[in-house]
């Protein structure tokens, strides 16, 4: 599956014209704080919620009341519209989702969407396969009573909340991905030699071990913790996933958030997952000049690099008011111009 095109209309700061943009397989998102890069994903999670949950307001998935706080300029006599596209296969779905102040209504490839078991099990499966991760990531408590992690549209929280019990079923099935989460957060610490999620009683927790020391991850940095629930979740979707996450680089050094790049990188050219994730960090951004901009001194060949054929990136701004959109052709940029572009991330 590939999300392939998202288009919204009067959502937010977004008014009456239709913005879009086109997915790749890695596409990245930069803008500036406030600039629409959050609102315009959120159109990602109203279509899911509208097929799995029904339609309402869900703060797990994003920041809206209602549809008054919802809609341009709260002017309540506006339509929302957001379409979305994706690819299962060589099968296309186009979601058409329109509601105002008193009713929704929504459309799957131009016919009203019937909510039949065949439908339900399709599309309900479709939105599963599409995990979103906010930037406001929860701290990882010290311990967790022991639960199941099935959700209505994730099994891991979009705060990453329930990062312990979700690794403890992994850990505990022993899952094939556990030394590649390992392997990545040995990166981000070096001293770590082992993860694991320990159950004493009804309670389990999220350790790291350092030689025979066991560390609780709760007494660990904020960026090892965000750097776990991001790994995880990379690592652990399924396969012909879509992975979003706002702000990667949250709490992490900028060595670690280059890490996060690459570890984006591998689970796009070889794990078979399609990832879209915003920035407003030159740490991020960065890499993927080095990868993909013209007289660029190119990284070490320790890391993996984006792969032009699957990547893309766009930009948000605010002028005046207005959100523009615009796909950047990073591979015409000199370093100048690149740097130039982003002036207002390096200050």
């Amino acid at each position: 599956m590939q999300l392939k095109k998202l288009s919204v209309k009067n959502l937010g700061c977004f008014d009456e014209e239709v913005y879009s943009i086109d997915f790749t397989g890695e596409t990245l998102i930069a803008g500036p704080n406030n600039s629409g890069k959050s609102m315009f994903l959120s159109g990602v999670n109203i279509i899911r919620y509208l097929i799995v949950g029904g339609f309402g307001w869900s703060t797990d998935l994003y920041n809206l009341v209602n549809f008054d706080a919802a809609v341009h300029a709260h002017e309540n006599n506006r339509t929302i519209n957001i379409v979305m596209t994706l690819f299962e296969g060589s099968n296309q779905f186009i979601y058409d989702a329109s509601f105002d102040k008193e009713k929704f209504g929504l459309q799957v490839n131009g016919k009203e969407y019937s909510r039949t078991a065949e439908n339900i099990r399709l599309h309900n499966d479709l939105m599963r396969r599409i995990w979103f991760f906010r930037p406001n990531r929860s701290p990882v408590p010290y311990s967790s009573t022991v639960q199941p992690t099935a959700g209505t549209l994730q099994p891991l929280r979009p705060d990453g909340s329930n990062v312990i019990n979700y690794l403890l079923e992994r850990w505990t099935d022993r899952d094939k991905g556990w030394d590649i989460v390992e392997s990545w957060l040995r990166k981000i610490d070096p001293d770590m030699t082992e993860l694991k999620t320990p159950i004493r009683g009804n309670l389990t927790s999220l350790e790291t071990m350092f030689g025979n020391i066991p560390v609780n991850v709760s007494l660990q940095g904020s960026g090892f913790q965000s750097a776990a629930a991001i790994i995880a979740a990379v690592v652990f979707s399924p396969e012909n996933s879509t992975i979003i996450i706002e702000e990667p680089e949250v709490f992490l050094h900028p060595n670690s958030q280059e890490i996060i790049v690459d570890m984006i990188n591998d689970a796009v050219n070889n794990q078979k997952k399609q990832v879209i994730f915003s920035t407003h960090s030159c740490n991020i951004l960065l890499p993927f000049y080095r990868d993909i901009g013209i007289n660029g001194r190119k990284r070490e060949a320790q890391h993996i690099r984006a792969d032009l054929d699957r990547f893309s990136m766009w930009t948000f701004k605010k002028t005046s008011g207005k959100v523009l959109i615009d796909h950047y052709p990073l591979k015409t940029k000199t370093f100048q111009h690149f740097k130039e572009d982003f002036k207002y991330i390096w200050g």
